[in-house]
């Protein structure tokens, strides 16, 4: 089972040490610890953006051209591969400026001849 440190800390609020201290502190109790893991989730130019429609790829088949609304008035054209997800859905995206955790830098892009203004990502590109 994994547990996230910061519900711990709301279930105890007096809890500020670190994770490795209280994973050592559980396995002391009887508690086995196989291990402590430390994610970071890009902290700008990452949103999450609602799925308005979607419609396939006129150059390639097994991609979309979504229509993602990120803001009260503005929707961006995103080229996509995933295909798990529907209209009206909220889905994290990257947008141009976005650095994700394996290096990757997100720019507006051109991918089979159409333009693409951001990134949809997954839990894993984000790190998770």
């Amino acid at each position: 089972m994994k547990v996230s440190i910061q519900w711990l800390r709301r279930w105890l609020p007096r809890l500020h040490t670190s994770a490795e201290e209280i994973a050592e502190a559980l396995t002391t109790l009887g508690i086995e610890v196989e291990g402590v893991e430390h994610f970071s989730v890009p902290q700008s130019h990452l949103i999450v953006g609602e799925v308005e429609s979607f419609e396939p790829h006129p150059r390639a088949d097994r991609l979309r051209l979504c229509r993602i609304k990120t803001s009260a008035d503005q929707s961006r054209q995103i080229v996509c591969g995933a295909h798990n997800f529907s209209a009206g859905d909220r889905v994290p995206v990257a947008l141009p400026g976005c650095s994700l955790p394996d290096g990757r830098e997100i720019q507006l892009t051109q991918l089979r001849g159409v333009e693409s203004d951001g990134m949809l990502c997954s839990a894993e590109e984000l790190g998770l």
